[in-house]
């Protein structure tokens, strides 16, 4: 109709939501940010915990039957860096 063959154009198509779908989406992220920041804070809290139960004495064996691990997640997390 234009006179412009079909591969010369070029369509973006931006969806937009709507106002109350907008805050809602903001929300969700906010509580994921919030929850991956407490996931961070419990994983560096673990680790020091287990060092600090290890810097007692007890044997990986023995911190696991005490904090209810297992031996294999006390090496884990008295390997990983804080």
């Amino acid at each position: 109709m234009l006179g412009i063959a079909p591969s010369e154009f070029v369509v973006d198509i931006v969806y937009r939501l709507s106002d109350e779908l907008a805050v809602e989406f903001e929300d969700a992220r906010r509580q994921q940010r919030l929850a991956e920041d407490a996931q961070r804070k419990a994983a560096t809290a673990s680790r020091k915990l287990v060092q600090h139960v290890l810097a007692t004495g007890l044997s990986k064996r023995d911190a696991a039957r005490v904090l209810g691990l297992s031996p294999q997640r006390i090496s884990q997390l008295s390997a990983e860096p804080n």
